[in-house]
């Protein structure tokens, strides 16, 4: 952290400490004012945070780099988790596969697992959306994994993401939207979530609101 009479430069990066490969680094410069210090450390927090951590962030993406390639069968749930994320921003029907796999054996061997159903209840839901390696009754299954994830994990922003997916193929779209703005109000600094939230409130109709969203996530 810099200062130099008004301005205030701060530097972030992150480093493996195994490996010292420096995974990621940024500079950000804000107009400094002691008495807003608590508003530029509230501000830099919330961006720092969600682009390391949050399910498209910079770890979940290198861990889900090494995981793809290797065999579904010897995942552990939480591998499975961050191998759709990796899916996720890939799209493509080896990924799908590849996550579907792994998800369905995650949550054979951790039934409690509310983020597994909830991924895999997306996954079900591409089957149906992208046409990915389609089986029986995709959308039934999609909204029954949300609903399993749901009920583990109320509380879980995931859970209703999935859900508003679910409902809004359903064209169910009240439900969707009520469930897109539970996901959004449970953690308001998930920029994955609010951009996907963003998306199904889009295309249920309120495209304004849906591309605000969309653009507060890349910001």
């Amino acid at each position: 952290i810099r200062q130099a009479g008004s301005r205030l430069r701060v530097t972030v990066q992150l480093t493996d400490t195994i490996t010292e490969a420096q995974l990621w680094v940024e500079t950000y410069e804000r107009t400094f004012d002691p008495d807003k210090i608590f508003d530029i450390q509230d501000d830099l927090v919330v961006r720092i945070v969600s682009t390391c951590a949050d399910p498209f962030g910079v770890i979940p993406r290198s861990i889900g780099d090494v995981v793809r390639g290797t065999d579904p069968a010897l995942w552990s749930p939480y591998e499975a988790l961050l191998h759709f994320f990796a899916y996720h921003q890939r799209l493509t029907a080896a990924d799908h596969l590849a996550a579907r796999s792994g998800l369905e054996r995650a949550v054979e061997i951790s039934p409690p697992n509310a983020d597994c159903w909830a991924v895999l209840s997306l996954v079900y839901a591409h089957e149906y959306a992208h046409g990915f390696n389609t089986g029986p009754h995709p959308l039934e299954r999609a909204q029954a994994a949300a609903s399993r994830a749901v009920d583990l994990a109320p509380g879980n922003p995931l859970a209703h993401q999935a859900m508003s997916t679910a409902l809004l193929l359903r064209k169910e779209v009240t439900a969707s939207l009520h469930e897109a703005d539970r996901a959004i109000a449970l953690n308001p600094f998930d920029a994955g979530c609010n951009a996907n939230m963003g998306a199904n409130i889009a295309f249920a109709g309120d495209w304004v609101r849906g591309c605000a969203l969309i653009e507060r996530s890349m910001d």
